[in-house]
C-alpha cells in the first residue's frame, strides 16, 4: 500500500489523464466559443513566455549566441502550434505548476486552482510544464536531500499513473516533443532561481535538451 502523499499522487496522474482525454470529445460548438478567448488570453502568456526565454538565455554563458536563437526559436514555434489541430489539442490550464495543486493537511484531498488562462492547450506541454517546476525546485540550495526525495518520489508516480491511464497517448511522438519543449522552456525561465552557481550545469542542461530536440525534430 502506497504512503498516502504517493496515494495522491497516483491520483492525481490519473485523474489529469482523464482529464485531458474526455476534453477531447467536448462539443464542437463549445471549442468554437473557447478558441476566440483562448487565443486572447494565451496568446498573451505565451508572448510573455517567448520574452522571458530570451531574457533568461541572454544571462547564460557557455551558450553561443546561434543556440540561444535557435532555442529561442523553437519555443515560440512550440507555444504557436499549441494550440492548432495538429497537437492532438485538449483544454489545460496552460500554466500548469504546482502551486495550481492545493491539498488537504492529511494529504488525502487535492483540487485544481488557478484558472484564469485555462483553454486550448495539449497533454505533453501541460506535463512537461508541471515536471520542470518539481525539478527546478529540487535544485534549490535550501532544499533538504530528504524533500528532494520525496519530491522525486511525487512526481515519479503521478507520472507512472498518467502513463498507465493514457498508454497511447504517451508513446506517441508528438506528445514527448512537446512535453521536451515545454519543460525546457521552464527549465531555461527557472534557471535564474536554481543555484547561484548553476551556470555550467544550466549550459549542460540547454545543450543536452537542444540536441534531443534536434533529434526528435
Amino acid at each position: 500500500m502506497l504512503p498516502v502523499e504517493l496515494e495522491l499522487a497516483r491520483q492525481l496522474g490519473s485523474f489529469l489523464a482523464q482529464f485531458h482525454h474526455a476534453s477531447k470529445s467536448i462539443p464542437a460548438e463549445t471549442v468554437r466559443r473557447l478558441a476566440p478567448l483562448s487565443t486572447v488570453v494565451n496568446g498573451g502568456i505565451h508572448e510573455y513566455l517567448v520574452k522571458l526565454t530570451r531574457n533568461t538565455l541572454s544571462k547564460l554563458q557557455g551558450v553561443t549566441e546561434e543556440e540561444k536563437e535557435e532555442i529561442a526559436g523553437r519555443v515560440e514555434r512550440s507555444l504557436r502550434d499549441d494550440t492548432g489541430e495538429s497537437s492532438g489539442g485538449c483544454l489545460g490550464m496552460v500554466d500548469f505548476w504546482p502551486g495550481s495543486v492545493i491539498v488537504s493537511a492529511d494529504w488525502r484531498t487535492c483540487g485544481l486552482i488557478d484558472w484564469e488562462y485555462f483553454g486550448r492547450s495539449n497533454e505533453g506541454s501541460e506535463l512537461g510544464m508541471f515536471l520542470a517546476h518539481f525539478h527546478i525546485a529540487t535544485l534549490k540550495p535550501d532544499i533538504s536531500p530528504e524533500a528532494a526525495e520525496r519530491l522525486g518520489n511525487f512526481i515519479s508516480i503521478m507520472c507512472e499513473a498518467y502513463c498507465q491511464a493514457a498508454p497511447s497517448v504517451v508513446a506517441s511522438p508528438g506528445f514527448k516533443k512537446r512535453l521536451l519543449m515545454s519543460y525546457g522552456r521552464e527549465m531555461i525561465t527557472g534557471a535564474r532561481v536554481s543555484r547561484p552557481s548553476s551556470a555550467r550545469t544550466a549550459s549542460r542542461v540547454l545543450r543536452s535538451w537542444a540536441e534531443k530536440m534536434g533529434k526528435d525534430g
